[in-house]
């Protein structure tokens, strides 16, 4: 059998590469994917999939990378409970050898052009019984996996996504989140979300995090304090507190948008904030004032 080392970025992406083009069929389990030049060939050469197994486990795949695979038949999703599935196994049949690449690479972006990684490429014959046994491993952890990629799925999928980037302690747990069935014009409707849902909305909300609301609710009950009753506030504190201060007439009400203009010079006056900080508070303050 013969061995080769991939190390290099470049190196291990043109063996990968050259692999998915000249193989007559392949066979991989990879615990994570994300676009990159190494899926992409994937992808080009789909047909040639015997077997594609790609995990979910802490939401670090892709949902553009599982929606662009959807579709293709040998395509299967490991859920993302249970124990963690993390393999990095490319097994390919080509016309007169069989060739595994094992190691560390997963097939995203970073493994191949940003982290040290290190795998080996294994050559022999067709009938050589450590590759063989390598096929079987991918066949049969594929033959266990069973999810099914309803579009209800990749909507949470794609939530858990974007809450795992924010949140670090509690990114692992799946939050079952619900497709909201939204208002006339389609827009999601907060009746919907379960608490749950809500934690995660605002705790993966980079723009307006939790200490700028808070902030504002600081500010917006100062003012409360100040009067018997909210009557008593003038016109323009009512309109601060609503977040309809300055802004257009469709967008008065309860919950609003105010246009960052605006934002800018009423907060300079309403919270009082040290200078270093004010950019950031006039950032958050938004999210409050938008419903975010």
């Amino acid at each position: 059998m013969q061995t080769e080392l991939l190390c290099d970025h470049k190196r291990a992406t043109d063996t990968l590469v050259s692999l998915i083009e000249s193989c007559e069929s392949m066979s991989w389990a990879v615990a994570w994917a994300t676009e990159s030049r190494v899926t992409d060939a994937a992808f080009d050469h789909k047909s040639k999939f015997e077997h594609l197994l790609v995990g979910t486990h802490q939401c670090i795949t892709s949902p553009t990378v599982l929606e662009r695979f959807r579709d293709v038949f040998a395509f299967r999703v490991h859920a993302p409970n249970g124990q963690l599935f993390h393999p990095k196994v490319y097994c390919f049949e080509m016309a007169k050898e069989s060739v595994a690449v094992v190691g560390s690479h997963n097939l995203t972006g970073s493994a191949f052009t940003k982290n040290k990684e290190a795998s080996i490429v294994l050559r022999g014959a067709p009938g050589e019984q450590a590759l063989q046994d390598l096929f079987a491993y991918v066949k049969s952890q594929w033959s266990l996996a069973t999810l099914k990629l309803t579009d209800e799925w990749l909507y949470a999928y794609k939530l858990n996504h974007l809450r795992s980037k924010r949140v670090i302690v509690g990114a692992e747990d799946w939050i079952d989140f619900r497709r909201p069935s939204g208002s006339a014009e389609g827009k999601a409707g907060a009746q919907d979300w379960s608490w749950s849902d809500y934690v995660a909305r605002v705790t993966m909300d980079l723009h307006f995090p939790v200490e700028g609301r808070l902030a504002l609710l600081e500010a917006a009950g100062r003012l409360f304090r100040s009067c018997d009753s909210f009557a008593k506030l003038s016109e323009a504190d009512r309109r601060r507190i609503a977040g309809t201060r300055g802004a257009p007439q469709r967008h008065r009400g309860c919950v609003a948008t105010l246009g960052a203009s605006v934002l800018r010079s009423e907060m300079a006056r309403w919270v009082a904030t040290p200078v270093a900080a004010a950019g950031r508070r006039k950032k958050c303050a938004a999210g409050i004032c938008r419903g975010s």
